[in-house]
């Protein structure tokens, strides 16, 4: 950049804002910022006289204080103050003709100018971010960056970071203004949202209730492939409502499910004004409602006993259970004199509640430890005790909670949910970066599928068994099995009884169980068996104890009905090609706004590469600006040419829209053709449709 042509007095501008602009590279080549003193309109809207002035002209308004006045205690922020000098340095213009010319100009300042050209841009006038960056920082914004990250990638595209024209200030500033923009239409932009969606696609469901006020006070909505996903995997869903995740402290409620590859999905969304029972009987029905009547078979809650009564009024035939993780958490912090630091104490308590297969070993083992330690007093076991049906695992042995002790599939959602949404958003936000989500849950399990199909696993031994389930079970599901595949080296088989066997630990720790014996039933001509441990109940898929016995006694095939579909590859082919997954290659195109941005970020890198091998010589600088201006020129002369096009179609349309096409135009050619072949001509309706 070479050094901008001093003002003079007689100086012409073409327009105010190239005069503007003039001063404002000059300011800028010269250390200092300025500031438009005044502009005088006239009648044809045009502007008379302009001044522009250095940004210290004048005095500070000084506000007026009253002695007598106390300080008040709410503390303020502290800010930098820019003491103004009465600077006399400016530029006047006043409009002649048809152009501008100064009529004032005054180069003296009564103040230190900055000697370094890097420090301008923190001077106000200087701090510009162009508008195409301001869209490339909106699509940012939107992935939910911080804006340290959102520099680091502008600074990248610039060069450096001091090639930026505005601060990181500037960046947070600009960034919360965005978020104000929908915070006093945040309900509004999030139903039109919500409504374009369903528009797209009907399937899409989303629902409200308003209050007496007709305000928002609970939303639930769910997407496409989420509905159609539900109808296979209903069997097991978890809920968990302690995040807070929005500035309105509106807990966020996701419904979360496990698909054929043990993965966690998403099952819609919900936001609850009120954490009352009125609110989670609505959200109840609205997801019922979206479901088509379907109840999941299972549900896993946080520790809310009080949520069981609405469970059981809304589903009915649901197996309720609460989170394990939660009740134990808050039992814990609560039980500190208990459990102190005694590991003895802590070890009872914890085989107590994770080694205990059936209700009666469980209540066998928790008196047992309540008379070893004396503590019949303590109000928190007694509190643990009363409700040990709605989560001690031993009294849901035989309900399908495939690989889950807790809500934790939850609770990594909203860990999750936390890198994609910040807690300072709105709800519009919130509902954007949700599906953004989803579509991340959607590319994972696709990747999995991928996997699945193209490739082939790694067998760890010989057995036949393996080589049939690695055929139908899904990647990972074949590893699980490996893994109980691999734990059957632990035990000893040895038949008890006619149809019954026993599978013996030979280490001191199995794998997750303990070293203990595992009785089991197996009529092996019929294919039936049964194991304590519940494995195949509570996850759907043959524990170790039992593929010991079908080795000892030469099976040599797993009979189908131990292979559950929904684990399987193909559980939900009868999904097919739906929304989102429906083959279009226009959908898997870059849209254009996209497009126009990735041009600009490469062009900017570009000629910032440029800038900075020339900025060293003359001789360089001067070839640039040679080029930027043949450059300008040439891009004048495109948008001409465009415009030009742009009439010259827009008048075809119109003449055919009034039912004439000017003569000898293409369209005309071609419209007398078709008349000729076809018989006749087309009759075109007056009110202007083909």
């Amino acid at each position: 950049m070479s050094a901008p042509v001093k003002p003079t007095v007689g100086m012409r501008f073409d327009s105010i804002a190239s005069a503007k602009k003039h001063y404002l590279d000059y300011a800028r080549w010269n250390g200092f910022g300025i500031r438009i003193d005044y502009q005088r309109p006239i009648k044809s809207g045009e502007t008379s006289r302009a001044q522009f002035v250095c940004y210290l002209a004048g005095r500070n308004k000084k506000e007026r204080e009253d002695p007598h006045r106390p300080e008040s205690v709410v503390p303020k922020r502290k800010r930098n103050i820019t003491e103004r000098t009465s600077c006399h340095a400016r530029m006047k213009v006043k409009l002649d003709g048809a152009t501008y010319t100064a009529e004032q100009f005054e180069e003296e300042h009564n103040h230190n100018v900055l000697k370094k050209f890097d420090l301008g841009k923190y001077l106000r006038s200087h701090r510009h971010m162009p508008r195409e960056e301001r869209e490339f920082v909106k699509l940012l914004h939107a992935c939910n960056l911080r804006t340290s990250q959102m520099m680091q990638i502008l600074s990248t595209l610039h060069g450096k970071l001091n090639n930026l024209s505005y601060t990181r200030t500037n960046m947070a500033n600009f960034r919360a203004a965005l978020r104000r923009e929908h915070c006093l239409m945040d309900m509004k932009y999030t139903l039109r949202y919500f409504k374009k969606l369903k528009k797209e696609d009907d399937d899409f469901f989303y629902s409200f209730e308003l209050d007496n006020e007709d305000r928002v006070i609970n939303l639930y909505w769910i997407d496409v492939e989420a509905r159609r996903s539900y109808k296979y995997y209903n069997d097991c869903i978890s809920f968990d409502i302690t995040y807070l995740t929005n500035k309105y402290n509106m807990p966020c409620v996701p419904f979360i499910g496990v698909n054929n590859h043990c993965q966690s999905v998403q099952f819609g969304c919900g936001f609850l004004r009120n954490e009352d029972t009125l609110s989670f009987i609505w959200l109840f029905n609205t997801f019922l409602e979206a479901m088509d009547g379907i109840a999941p078979a299972n549900i896993t809650t946080d520790q809310d006993f009080a949520m069981r009564n609405t469970i059981l009024e809304v589903f009915p035939e649901t197996r309720h259970r609460n989170c394990r993780w939660h009740i134990m958490k808050k039992a814990q912090e609560k039980m500190g004199g208990f459990m102190g630091r005694n590991l003895e104490r802590h070890a009872d308590f914890e085989d107590c509640i994770n080694n205990s297969f059936t209700p009666a070993e469980f209540e066998l083992k928790w008196g047992a430890m309540i008379e070893k330690y004396q503590v019949q007093d303590n109000e928190d076991l007694s509190s643990l005790w009363e409700n040990r049906t709605s989560w001690v695992p031993a009294y849901f042995m035989l309900s399908f909670y495939p690989f889950l002790q807790s809500t934790q599939r939850s609770e990594g959602f909203n860990a999750v949910l936390k890198r994609y949404v910040s807690p300072s958003n709105s709800i519009y936000d919130f509902a954007q970066q949700y599906s953004a989500l989803q579509e991340k849950i959607l590319g994972v399990e696709r990747q999995a599928e991928a996997e699945t199909a193209l490739t082939v696993p790694k067998k760890w031994g010989f057995s036949p068994i393996e080589e049939q389930v690695k055929l139908v079970y899904t990647r990972r599901m074949f590893n699980r099995f490996q893994e109980k595949l691999q734990m059957t080296s632990s035990y000893h088989c040895a038949r008890t009884g006619q149809n019954t066997f026993e599978a013996i630990s030979m280490t001191c720790h199995s794998g997750q169980y303990d070293a203990r014996t595992f009785r089991l039933a197996a009529d092996i001509e019929a294919g039936m068996y049964s194991c304590e441990c519940c494995k195949f109940d509570r996850d759907g898929i043959v524990c170790c104890h039992i593929l010991r016995v079908m080795q000892q006694e030469g099976v040599r095939v797993l009979p189908q009905h131990y292979i559950l579909k929904r684990w399987t590859w193909n559980a939900d082919a009868a999904l097919g090609l739906h929304g989102t997954q429906q083959l279009n290659p226009a959908q898997q195109e870059m849209p254009e706004n996209s497009r126009k941005l990735m041009r600009y970020a490469t062009m900017k890198r570009g000629f910032g590469d440029i800038a900075k091998e020339a900025c060293d010589d003359q001789d360089a600088v001067r070839i640039v600006e040679r080029h930027m201006k043949a450059m300008r020129s040439e891009m004048a002369s495109l948008r001409k040419r465009q415009e030009k096009d742009a009439r010259a179609k827009e008048a075809i349309g119109l003449s055919r829209r009034q039912g004439v096409v000017p003569q000898g135009s293409a369209s005309g050619a071609a419209q007398e053709g078709s008349t000729s072949r076809g018989g006749g001509g087309r009759r075109v309706c007056d009110k202007g449709c083909n």
